[in-house]
């Protein structure tokens, strides 16, 4: 059984404790695509750069 539904704009994820709990691990996933963005700015795909 799947605990976690993943679209293009969103994720659920079921069987967390509380909402708290909700919030950290939504805030600590934001803090991380956040991160990866800046490193994607910080060093551009070589790709992008032919």
């Amino acid at each position: 059984m799947t605990q976690a539904n993943i679209g293009p704009d969103f994720i659920s994820m079921w069987a967390i404790e509380s909402e708290q709990k909700a919030r950290e691990i939504a805030a600590a996933f934001h803090a991380a695509l956040h991160g990866l963005r800046q490193l994607y700015i910080a060093v551009p795909s070589q790709r992008r750069r032919a």
